[in-house]
C-alpha cells in the first residue's frame, strides 16, 4: 500500500484495537490491481449495455456512453455509503446521466431490472460458496473446562 494509506489503515486499526497491517505491495502490484478492477467495471458496464439490448433498442454506438454512465452512477452509489449497496442513489443518478438517451420509464426497467440480475447473481454466487464451504470448516469442540450436563429431563 502506499504510505498514506497504510498509515489511514492502520490508524482506523489502532482505533478498533486490532493489530496494524504489515501489506508491502509496490506501485506495480497497485498497478495491477487497479487494471483488474478497471477490466471488472468495464464486464460490468458491459453486462449492463447486452441487459439494455433486451429491454429496449441500443446501438453498440451508444454503448461506451452507457457503461461510462454505469460505471460512474455505480461508484456514486459506492460512495452514498449511508445506503445500503447505494440502493436508490445507482438508480436515480443512472436516470440522470442517460436521461437524454432513453425515456424515463425505459431507464428505471434497466437500472432496476440489472440491479435484480445483480442480486440473483449474488445470491447464486453466495449459494455455491455455502454449498462448496460445507464441511471445510468444523464445528467448535466443547471446552473441556465447562462441565456438560447430560440428564436433561423434559417434563410435559
Amino acid at each position: 500500500l502506499p504510505p498514506v494509506f497504510r498509515r489511514l489503515v492502520n490508524w482506523g486499526l489502532r482505533v478498533l484495537k486490532r493489530e496494524p497491517l504489515d501489506i508491502q505491495a509496490t506501485y506495480g502490484d497497485m498497478l495491477v490491481l487497479f487494471g483488474a478492477r478497471l477490466l471488472g467495471h468495464l464486464m460490468l458496464g458491459v453486462g449492463f449495455v447486452l441487459f439494455a439490448r433486451g429491454v429496449t433498442a441500443v446501438s453498440w454506438q451508444q454503448a461506451p456512453a452507457m457503461i461510462a454512465s454505469y460505471v460512474g452512477a455505480w461508484l456514486i452509489g459506492l460512495l452514498a455509503f449511508v445506503v445500503p449497496m447505494g440502493i436508490g442513489v445507482r438508480e436515480g443518478v443512472l436516470a440522470l446521466l442517460l436521461q437524454n438517451r432513453f425515456p424515463f420509464g425505459v431507464i428505471g426497467v434497466m437500472a432496476l431490472g440489472y440491479r435484480t440480475w445483480i442480486l440473483i447473481r449474488d445470491l447464486i454466487a453466495a449459494l455455491i460458496g455455502v454449498w462448496l464451504g460445507k464441511g471445510l470448516v468444523s464445528p467448535p469442540e466443547p471446552d473441556a473446562g465447562v462441565a456438560m450436563s447430560s440428564n436433561v429431563s423434559i417434563e410435559g
